[in-house]
C-alpha cells in the first residue's frame, strides 16, 4: 500500500504545480491590470469563465481541440476586454477609483447571471480521445493533458 502511494507522488506533485501555474496566470492578469491600468476588475473571473465556454463551444460546435483553441480564444478575449474598458469602463469611471470598482463588479454580476441563464448551472466537461491517456516514465505515468 505505501510503495503504491509513494509512487503517485511525482504525479501528485506535477499536478499541484500545474493547478499552481494555472492560478498564477489568473493572479498575474489581475495584478498587471491592477499595476498598469489601476483598475480593481472584479470582472476578471467572469471574463476568464467567458473565455472557457468560448473553448468550450469551439470544441463542441466545430471539433476544435481545447489546447489549439487558445490560439482562438485568446485575441478574442482580448479584443473584448480592450471593447469593454474603451466603450465602458473608460468613459463611465470619469477617472474615479470607485466608479472603476462598482462598473467591474456590475460588469461581474452581469456576466455571471447571464452565463447562469443560457448555460445553466450544470457542470460542463470537456472529453478528449487523449485525456485518460498516460505515458510510462519507469518511476510514474504522467497523463497527456
Amino acid at each position: 500500500m505505501i510503495s503504491a502511494s509513494l509512487s503517485m507522488l511525482p504525479a501528485a506533485i506535477i499536478n499541484g504545480l500545474m493547478y499552481g501555474a494555472i492560478y498564477a496566470l489568473v493572479a498575474l492578469g489581475l495584478t498587471l491590470i491592477y499595476g498598469v491600468l489601476h483598475i480593481i476588475n472584479f470582472a476578471h473571473g467572469a471574463m476568464l469563465m467567458l473565455a472557457l465556454y468560448a473553448a468550450f463551444f469551439l470544441f463542441h460546435l466545430f471539433n476544435i481541440d481545447p489546447y489549439f483553441s487558445i490560439l482562438i480564444v485568446t485575441p478574442c478575449a482580448g479584443i473584448f476586454g480592450y471593447m469593454i474598458y474603451r466603450y465602458g469602463i473608460g468613459p463611465l469611471a470619469k477617472g474615479k477609483d470607485q466608479n472603476i470598482l462598482l462598473i467591474t463588479l456590475g460588469l461581474s454580476i452581469i456576466i455571471e447571471n447571464g452565463a447562469l441563464f443560457f448555460f445553466s448551472g450544470d457542470q460542463q466537461t470537456v472529453n478528449l480521445s487523449y485525456g485518460f491517456e498516460a505515458f510510462d516514465l519507469g518511476f510514474m505515468y504522467l497523463s497527456y493533458p
